[in-house]
């Protein structure tokens, strides 16, 4: 997205930070985790977002990620956001990360980091799970 890309985290995304020795707008993240098989758990969702509101989307996105990793016993800690964007519209930009964030304090996630570029608008998140209860601990 440009020279506008880092505005834009800035603006709508910054706000979701999850605690991170380097985070946001790093294009990676460092993460201080408690258990060492913290990426063995993670739940993919990406949503065709066309025609849906943006909050609604943001909730959708979120609800069935978290859905899909507590079935597999994970507990989601911190989340990856891929965005896709045709342009920047900010009253869409303000209502998604408005819900997302609203969304990931429910759950007690935090935003790690992500990407954001230009094209056909597409949202992809990325859970990051502390594993099941039992997993055995190399």
């Amino acid at each position: 997205m440009a020279s506008g890309e880092f505005d834009l985290i800035e603006r709508y995304f910054t706000p979701l930070s999850a605690e991170a020795t380097l985070g946001i707008g790093d294009d990676c993240a460092l993460l201080e985790a408690d258990h060492p098989l913290l990426p063995v758990g993670h739940a993919l969702c990406h949503e065709a977002v066309q025609g849906l509101d943006p909050a609604a989307a943001a909730s959708r996105l979120v609800e069935g990620a978290v859905k899909r990793a507590k079935e597999l016993g994970t507990t989601p800690l911190w989340t990856t956001l891929t965005l896709t964007l045709p342009s920047t519209d900010t009253d869409w930009l303000e209502s998604f990360s408005t819900a997302l964030h609203a969304a990931l304090v429910h759950h007690r996630i935090g935003l790690a980091g992500g990407d954001t570029t230009r094209g056909p608008l597409a949202v992809a998140l990325q859970l990051l799970c502390r594993p099941a209860e039992g997993i055995a601990t190399p």
